[in-house]
């Protein structure tokens, strides 16, 4: 860049089409690229992403299937067991009820 850098020598102002980074940066802080910007890279071809076929991925995505379903499992245990006390309640309060209605019409 040269003395004159990013000022304008008319008027002081800054001139921010000469320099990419400080054009950028403080317009695209916080933002995602186009895709049609020339640094996009597909993430099949992104060093950074790791992929489908990668065998830490694949270990680490069983071990998750595996708890997801052992916990979902627990969880319809405590839900059958919940319900199976409930319908058992309904059932000896019916009891109740029935009993009290007898023992009601015998006096």
């Amino acid at each position: 860049m040269s003395s004159q850098g990013m000022y304008s020598m008319t008027d002081g102002s800054l001139n921010l089409r000469q320099d990419r980074l400080t054009k950028n940066s403080p317009i695209m802080a916080g933002q995602m690229k186009a895709l049609h910007d020339s640094c996009y890279v597909v993430p099949e071809k992104n060093f950074r992403v790791i992929q489908d076929d990668d065998p830490a991925k694949n270990v680490a995505w069983r071990q998750a299937l595996q708890r997801h379903e052992e916990q979902i499992a627990k969880q319809k245990g405590f839900n059958e067991t919940v319900m199976g006390k409930h319908f058992a309640k309904i059932a000896s309060d019916s009891a109740v009820i029935a009993d009290e209605n007898e023992n009601r019409r015998q006096k």
